[in-house]
């Protein structure tokens, strides 16, 4: 966990290479969400009207507090469909052929994870001199906790375990999702070879369904459903 000498260092740090930050940030950033592999337009997220939410502070600001996959790879533990959602719908506003509000408004079926990843938060992308001992840092990590490095503070866990399923995709979680099904974890740490007496359709959903009650807990937490 960091210290709070490390973070304010962080903070500084932050604060006096603002041009090198949004220099960096106007790059894609390269995401493997639940498996998924995409390039995210994460300088898009700081535009007016997205620019104070969660995900926005989190790729922006905290993105040396994620969790790595194996190849050093941005991670986020998600449905990849709601990245994948996200992700085309902010080259879109890029180009200017929707409005934020078709994003901020969402998508029904994804509410889940945009509930939280555009959710509000006080805490702005651009570090400020002390913002990490306010109640705004203290409410971001409440919400993005879970996606951050247990290392850096966060409950998202250290290490990111994926495996292959009978289409060929890949999924991913991390071991805090599956730190209380053995089973499970067994599969993907133990085992080699594709998962083929599951179908990939469900598989990806038990997987969902686990990460959900990692990110809910004690809430009723539906198995997502597919609309066949």
């Amino acid at each position: 966990m960091k210290t709070s000498s490390s973070i304010s260092k962080d903070t500084a740090d932050a604060s006096s290479k603002p041009a090198a930050a949004d220099k960096i940030s106007s790059r894609p950033l390269l995401l493997n969400v639940g498996g998924t592999l995409m390039a995210f337009p994460r300088d898009v997220l700081r535009r007016d009207g997205l620019e104070d939410t969660c995900l926005a502070v989190l790729l922006n600001r905290f993105d040396s507090w994620m969790i790595r996959d194996a190849d050093g790879i941005h991670f986020i533990d998600a449905d990849p469909f709601s990245f994948t959602w996200l992700a085309v719908k902010l080259r879109y506003l890029q180009d200017v052929r929707i409005a934020v509000t078709e994003i901020t408004d969402g998508c029904p079926s994804l509410a889940f994870y945009h509930d939280r990843f555009m959710a509000h938060t006080d805490l702005s992308i651009d570090a400020q001199p002390g913002d990490e001992n306010s109640e705004a840092f203290r409410g971001f990590m409440a919400v993005m906790g879970p996606f951050i490095d247990t290392s850096a503070g966060g409950t998202g866990g250290r290490e990111v375990l994926s495996v292959t399923v009978d289409d060929g995709s890949v999924v991913a979680t991390t071991d805090a999702t599956l730190a209380d099904y053995n089973i499970l974890y067994d599969r993907f740490t133990k085992y080699r070879g594709p998962v083929v007496d599951v179908s990939a359709a469900d598989f990806h959903k038990v997987v969902d369904y686990l990460r959900r009650i990692r990110l809910a807990p004690g809430a009723v937490t539906p198995l997502p459903m597919g609309g066949d």
